[in-house]
């Protein structure tokens, strides 16, 4: 679990600290979490989309996940699907050579 560590702010008020930490120092951010958050404004408290058209907009982005887009992974998926089932026989031979080894 991350370090929730209580802050002081200015004229005295403890504050919880935000959780996220940097990827290249691995440094915990000194700012102080957003209340009935564990993170503060910058790392993503009260952000994403508050209608049903704004989440449907960010599902349908071009997001990236590695180096596959969701076109890619849709692709390759209508292809393994076409193989199986164009050639079903082989299918079943090739289990049965994984069965016998």
């Amino acid at each position: 679990m991350k370090n929730l560590t209580l802050t002081t702010l200015s004229f005295g008020n403890p504050a919880l600290r935000c959780t996220a930490c940097a990827k290249h120092s691995k440094q915990q951010c000194k700012n102080p979490a957003v209340t009935g958050f564990t993170v503060c404004r910058m790392h993503g408290a009260r952000g994403g989309p508050k209608t049903q058209e704004g989440i449907d907009r960010i599902a349908l982005a071009n997001t990236l996940h590695g180096r596959e887009t969701r076109a890619k992974r849709l692709t390759r998926q209508e292809i393994t699907h076409r193989h199986k089932t164009a050639n079903p026989q082989a299918q079943k031979q090739k289990k049965k050579k994984k069965k016998s080894k």
